[in-house]
């Protein structure tokens, strides 16, 4: 039962691990998303992304990207007519939205206006009418976030989405009151680095809730595939495996289990208990890396082991492995 307890953590741990996509060549991406909401009364507000902080161990970073997609746009609008008779007019909401670094100085320069109608609107003679609308995406990309203001924000708890909501003219004789906005969206925070360590990141002992523990298996080349693991394993936060240094686009496999046996396989060693064996496939520049939150649910205290394995026609048995890694939630 406790067996069966322990696997069920596991599973959670590692659900929806996915392949993602990688810069330039020597360049790897390590992404994350935040969903955000906000409300509020006028025609300014600023949403706080937390954002994980990037581990250096990993490697140079050379630089990040954020992305907002912007899921719904929701508001009250209040208009007062001060005609004589009834005033229809198409009110539509500009949506216009700029990032900007809450913790340094740097604003960032990309702008895109987006709208939410036309809503048709009537506004009965010497009285007030609210309407509420929804609708409306769009996405915003900024790169090239400086290196400098991006470790910054990682570590003095995020990033600041500075959002400008403008309505467009009133029809004739009516006055706007004020208007109540509601936003929903998510943010992707990508850092761009370069690897620094190899063959089997023989330089990287670990830190935190990591540990290197060795035990990779070379291909005819002397290449280990090399396993870096970053972030914290505290429930609801951000964590992250980075595999490199494989064959491009070969089918990859990560072995997950919560004890250790060291078995003999195929002219390695495989050192979890293959609990859980997920298949992934590598990118075209050899890499495969995963970033996702840790589970709420995760207990503190377990310890939890993984390792990455490749086919690889240079391998001994047509396979190559990486380092083994543990973690242990905190």
């Amino acid at each position: 039962m406790y067996a069966l307890a322990r696997r069920a953590v596991l599973a959670a741990l590692l659900a929806a691990t996915v392949a993602l996509q990688t810069a330039a060549a020597q360049t790897l991406e390590l992404p994350y998303e935040v969903e955000f909401s906000s409300q509020g009364i006028g025609n300014t507000m600023a949403v706080r992304l937390p954002t994980p902080s990037f581990d250096s161990r990993l490697g140079e970073l050379v630089g990040a990207t954020l992305r907002v997609d912007i899921d719904r746009t929701c508001g009250e609008t209040l208009f007062t007519n001060h005609t004589r008779g009834t005033v229809a007019g198409d009110v539509v909401r500009n949506l216009q939205l700029s990032v900007a670094d809450l913790v340094g100085a740097a604003v960032l320069t990309s702008r895109l206006p987006a709208t939410t109608g036309p809503l048709p609107v009537q506004i009965p003679p010497n009285s007030t009418t609210a309407f509420n609308e929804c609708g409306g995406a769009t996405t915003l990309v900024f790169t090239n976030v400086p290196p400098a203001a991006a470790q910054d924000a990682a570590r003095n708890g995020g990033l600041g989405l500075l959002v400008e909501v403008t309505p467009a003219p009133s029809p004739d004789g009516v006055t706007l009151d004020r208007f109540i906005t509601l936003i929903e969206g998510r943010a992707t925070i990508v850092w761009h680095f370069n690897p620094g360590q190899g063959n089997g990141a023989t330089g990287w002992k670990g830190g935190g809730a990591w540990l290197n523990l060795g035990q990779g298996l070379a291909d005819a080349k002397e290449r280990i595939p090399s396993f870096m693991a970053t972030g914290q394993l505290t429930a609801g936060e951000y964590y992250a495996l980075v595999l490199y240094d494989v064959p491009p686009g070969a089918p990859t496999y990560l072995i997950a289990g919560t004890t250790i046996v060291d078995l003999p396989f195929k002219g390695g060693v495989m050192v979890p208990f293959p609990g859980i064996r997920i298949p992934m496939t590598a990118t075209a520049e050899g890499a495969v890396v995963s970033a996702k939150r840790l589970p709420q649910h995760v207990a503190n205290g377990g310890i939890f082991y993984l390792q990455f394995w490749v086919e690889d026609p240079t391998g001994p048995e047509g396979y190559s492995a990486s380092n083994a890694v543990s973690g242990t939630i905190q």
